[in-house]
């Protein structure tokens, strides 16, 4: 998988969204959320410093990301070795798409036998080492996408209300955030 984003992240067309305007957005929506609701206020605090610094950085925008590269969304090609479908296509930065790598398959993580934050660690490592990206900007990129991921979650669809705003999506997303830092 770390193989492919450098055949992907190519210089993005024109006409893409950019990654920059969605984080700023992400980074108020965030920044709203009510200090009750049931993540640690202190990663949602950190997570909307990360999206309003990376909102500004020149290197957010400009290449094409798939951004929901993941084992479901690569297939074993003839014309490649290896093939990514069902792209969601920005421009943007490729530390973005670790991600999805970390919330999938995530019954494997579940069963580690060294644990699921070891588990998310070594994934998270060798994805960035295989690609080649720098790790303190994939780890921050880690971070806005899991409690972005968290608020999407705690956010009711128009005229729906949830009974309950917790369940294991939302720790799953904590955890991820919390085990990629030091």
């Amino acid at each position: 998988m770390g193989g492919l984003y450098g055949l992907l992240h190519v210089p993005a067309p024109p006409q893409l969204v950019t990654l920059s305007s969605c984080v700023d957005r992400w980074s108020g929506e965030l920044a709203e959320l009510p200090r009750d609701a049931p993540v640690p206020r202190r990663q949602v605090e950190q997570a909307v410093a990360l999206g309003r610094d990376l909102a500004v950085d020149a290197a957010t925008d400009g290449r094409l990301i798939h951004t929901d590269l993941h084992y479901a969304n690569v297939l074993a090609g003839d014309r490649e070795p290896w093939l990514a479908i069902d792209p969601k296509p920005l421009s943007g930065d490729p530390h973005y798409e670790v991600a999805p790598m970390l919330w999938n398959r995530w019954d494997e993580l579940a069963a580690a036998p060294r644990g699921i934050r070891d588990g998310v660690r070594l994934r998270f490592h060798t994805i960035v080492d295989v690609a080649g990206l720098d790790e303190h900007r994939a780890r921050d990129w880690v971070v806005v996408r899991m409690l972005c991921n968290a608020l999407w979650r705690l956010q009711d669809p128009p005229g729906v209300r949830r009974q309950l705003p917790t369940d294991d999506y939302l720790t799953r997303c904590i955890t991820i955030a919390k085990s990629v830092q030091d």
